[in-house]
């Protein structure tokens, strides 16, 4: 089975942009970033997700399909985002 999680970024009710670094700095080590736009990332058991992600300086969110297992180094750096941004998780 297959699921996904979202990650948008709203300020004062209205949609809005962070700065793209945040995320290409957190998920530095866990992604293999060879298209711009999707990004790969394995889990301990081979399977692997899928970063999508806008191209620019500044993104609205993204979305990763089929996230790493609970003891993955994305669930740190996912925090860390949360944390930088005025983004929710969903």
């Amino acid at each position: 089975m297959s699921w996904s999680i979202y990650v948008s970024c709203f300020r004062n009710g209205e949609v809005s942009r962070f700065r793209r670094e945040i995320l290409e700095r957190a998920l530095e080590g866990c992604t293999d970033r060879s298209f711009p736009d999707a990004w790969k990332i394995d889990d301990e058991y081979g399977h692997g997700g899928t970063v999508y992600v806008e191209d620019g300086p500044e993104i609205r969110g993204f979305s990763v399909n089929r996230p790493p297992g609970a003891d993955h180094a994305f669930w740190p750096a996912l925090i860390e985002v949360l944390k930088q941004t005025t983004c929710v998780l969903y």
